[in-house]
């Protein structure tokens, strides 16, 4: 009796944790998962500089960046760097002194460029990136 109650206490935390498992693969296929990569990241530009921040996304998903800036020639761009070798890049989206963007990503290596257009003065802005799969 207690060999079988034994048995039965394994398979039942064996299939918990196969039902905790299906739970999370679940949530990501309905890109329902959200990791914050950065949260109010002060970034700081020159007049026509850039600052990257790269991370590397395990799953199909997308990224969001916020943020707002002193200069209203802020823009962000993506470029996804794929395992599978294709390479994505969104081209600077102009977000101006205040805005969001959001770009599709596949698992690889991702570099959220945030630059500032005006060649005259530079950026300062305050940056969250997400990362939703």
């Amino acid at each position: 009796y207690s060999s079988l109650q034994s048995n039965y206490s394994s398979l039942q935390s064996q299939y918990r944790s196969a039902q905790n498992t299906a739970g999370n693969l679940s949530a990501i296929v309905n890109l329902q998962e959200t990791q914050v990569i950065t949260s109010n990241l002060p970034v700081n530009e020159g007049a026509g500089g850039y600052y990257s921040y790269t991370f590397y996304p395990q799953y199909a998903g997308y990224v969001s960046v916020y943020l707002t800036s002193t200069s209203s020639s802020t823009y962000v761009r993506i470029i996804n760097y794929a395992n599978n070798g294709a390479t994505y890049d969104s081209g600077q989206i102009t977000v101006g002194t205040s805005g969001s963007a959001s770009f599709p990503v596949l698992p690889g290596t991702v570099v959220v460029e945030i630059g500032n257009n005006n060649w005259f003065s530079g950026a300062s802005q305050t940056v969250t990136i997400n990362y939703v799969y």
